[in-house]
């Protein structure tokens, strides 16, 4: 499907008249404009609301990342959603559901912090993550970074990458991260672990640490001639989301959890398993 420029441009078309006609409502209620996403199997997935737009990426016929194709489809219809998303000209974003790290840095990418001002990512408790930090941010958490030794120190190369893990859960595995760095069939120049002060984040927390996160990353990247990040995240998913807006202008590589048959979790580095990583696409991609 939309291998081709026609099936894009009726894509197109269904999709700017899906925002002409939400287009009036928007305006007059001064309201965000809504999307739901959802990368679960069919069997747990929910159905469209009332939501202006309502996306779903299949998953694979098996385990628990999204298929491939699906990841395919998104590549190519991204670039249309944010234009269509941009044309609505509504006051605020909002994304409701789920999805995967691949997906959510995907989407941040796509509706970046340059191109549309206030965001949300609601969670499954109705409660909003915003873009924009606030007077009402606890201050409970500051962002570090660790850079960890690689044990035998890499030749330079002339397309640096750089590994990052994004940990902001409790019960996190390094070990996995740990893993993704040996086995990777490319060569990894440097890795940090990026944490908070503590493993529960509060939502009002979410503008100020996201933004913080990706600067680190940015920072860690600028460091090491540009490098194309590896990227590994363990967190909720809104922050997910709020941290690919501020991605969109690196080559990022988002790496899946996977702890498919019953082996221990990993997360799969890209092409050393193609059904098990994913690309999170955005204009600068190569």
């Amino acid at each position: 499907m939309l291998e081709n420029t026609s099936e894009l441009e009726i894509a197109r078309d269904l999709l700017m008249h899906r925002i002409e006609q939400r287009k009036p409502t928007i305006r007059t209620e001064n309201r965000a404009f809504t999307i739901r996403v959802q990368s679960r199997p069919t069997s747990f997935a929910t159905d469209a609301d009332n939501e202006d737009l309502h996306m779903r990426v299949n998953a694979a016929e098996h385990g628990r990342l999204p298929s491939p194709e699906g990841l395919h489809l998104l590549r190519k219809t991204l670039p249309l959603i944010s234009d269509a998303l941009y044309g609505a000209r509504a006051p605020c974003a909002q994304i409701f559901g789920g999805a995967h790290l691949s997906i959510s840095l995907a989407l941040g990418t796509a509706l970046p912090g340059t191109k549309f001002g206030i965001f949300e990512a609601i969670d499954t408790r109705n409660e909003a993550w915003g873009s924009e930090a606030g007077q009402a941010d606890p201050l409970n958490n500051v962002i570090s970074v660790e850079e960890i030794v690689l044990p035998a120190a890499p030749a330079a190369s002339a397309h640096e990458r750089i590994a990052i893990c994004i940990s902001l859960s409790s019960g996190a595995d390094r070990m996995a991260f740990d893993q993704l760095v040996r086995t990777s069939p490319y060569e990894i120049t440097k890795t940090a672990m990026v944490t908070a002060t503590t493993t529960k984040i509060d939502a009002r927390e979410a503008g100020r640490l996201s933004a913080s996160i990706a600067q680190h990353i940015k920072q860690f990247a600028a460091d090491s001639g540009r490098a194309e990040v590896h990227l590994a995240f363990q967190g909720p998913y809104p922050m997910a989301v709020l941290i690919g807006r501020h991605l969109n202008t690196l080559r990022t590589v988002a790496c899946e959890w996977d702890d498919e048959d019953g082996k221990p979790p990993v997360h799969s580095a890209p092409h050393s398993r193609p059904r098990a990583s994913q690309r999170s696409y955005h204009k600068s991609a190569a």
